[in-house]
């Protein structure tokens, strides 16, 4: 049991940030049949375009890749793709074994769940 304690509080993965908040962009937009791309700005900030799948090729402007790692709010969005995929078991799966008590989960540790049940997490 000691083992199981230990890690769960250790972080020994090293996914960086930006890493994760790109699978996670790229997840939500293809659950919903979307194209996402990425650019930057003069200031180095990350940014995403979105498409909804229009045959038309179009795009919606760039904006800031959602900050999932911090922000409660962009994650309860991301995990609409969860459901949408019929994962919402795994999900919670997951999200237990990383936070055990998933009701009060971080940003941080819904993003490693989402892309743990996803199989987009890199180690």
């Amino acid at each position: 049991m000691k083992d199981l304690i230990c890690k769960r509080h250790l972080k020994i993965d090293n996914m960086s940030p930006e890493k994760q908040r790109i699978a996670i962009a790229e997840a939500c937009s293809t659950a919903f049949g979307g194209k996402v791309r990425f650019g930057g700005d003069d200031d180095g900030n990350l940014l995403v375009s979105w498409s909804a799948g229009y045959p038309n090729g179009y795009w919606d402007s760039f904006e800031p890749v959602p900050d999932y790692l911090n922000d409660l709010n962009s994650m309860h969005e991301a995990e609409k793709s969860v459901y949408a995929l019929d994962m919402k078991h795994k999900y919670f799966k997951e999200l237990f074994v990383i936070a055990e008590d998933m009701w009060h989960a971080t940003a941080a540790q819904r993003a490693e769940a989402f892309l743990k049940t996803l199989d987009k997490w890199e180690k």
